[in-house]
């Protein structure tokens, strides 16, 4: 598997034949999932959609609101050294 399309959905079913079975309409689907930190996407994607006032096509407004929440937990943690802080959710 590369490392480049880490991801591989595999198509099609299994039928029974001579008491075996055999997969049938086989078919590979291979899905390229680019390397990047999935908090950071995250962030990107809610700043985008501010910013242009759009929907997002990937997540709702409660996704946005608990990014705000981990995102004020993360702060609060850092500001006390790197205490582990209560990340209150919405």
């Amino acid at each position: 598997m590369s490392t480049d399309a880490p991801l591989v959905i595999q198509h099609g079913h299994l039928e029974e034949q001579n008491n075996c079975w055999k997969a049938v309409d086989v078919s590979r689907e291979v899905l390229a999932i680019a390397k990047a930190e999935p908090l950071g996407q995250v962030c990107n994607e809610f700043l985008n959609c501010i910013r242009q006032n759009t929907a997002s096509q990937i997540s709702s407004g409660w996704v946005g609101a608990e990014l705000v929440g981990i995102l004020c937990a993360l702060n609060d943690s850092l500001q006390q050294g790197g205490k582990v802080v209560q990340c209150n959710h919405s």
